[in-house]
């Protein structure tokens, strides 16, 4: 009995994040097919980021929406990270335009 209580508990979890997942793809205003693209795309950014080695470019976030890709993140003053990210972002096929949100720092977690 106290193995059945944690499967039941890690099954029901699981059941959560696919249950949040479906509701999230059907509640959407995209087409299934369009979800994927998008999700295609950020992935290849994402990727092309990672495939740089440059750890600044990790801060950035990645974001699509029917082509329409938005970079997020920070980006320290003087560095070339943020263009950088743009050039990758456009070279990803069926993106059809780049806005960029970035910050000169990350606000401190224990500042009030």
């Amino acid at each position: 009995m106290r193995l059945l209580v944690p499967l039941l508990a890690l099954l029901l979890a699981g059941c959560t994040t696919i249950a949040s997942q479906a509701y999230s793809s059907a509640t959407d205003e995209r087409s299934l097919a369009v979800q994927a693209e998008d999700t295609k795309i950020a992935t290849k950014i994402k990727k092309g980021l990672l495939d740089t080695g440059a750890k600044n470019l990790l801060a950035i976030d990645v974001f699509c929406h029917q082509g329409l890709v938005v970079l997020a993140g920070v980006v320290e003053p003087g560095s070339n990270a943020g263009q950088q990210a743009v050039t990758i972002a456009r070279g990803v096929e069926g993106v059809r335009r780049v806005e960029t949100y970035y910050l000169p720092s990350r606000a401190s977690a224990t500042a009030t």
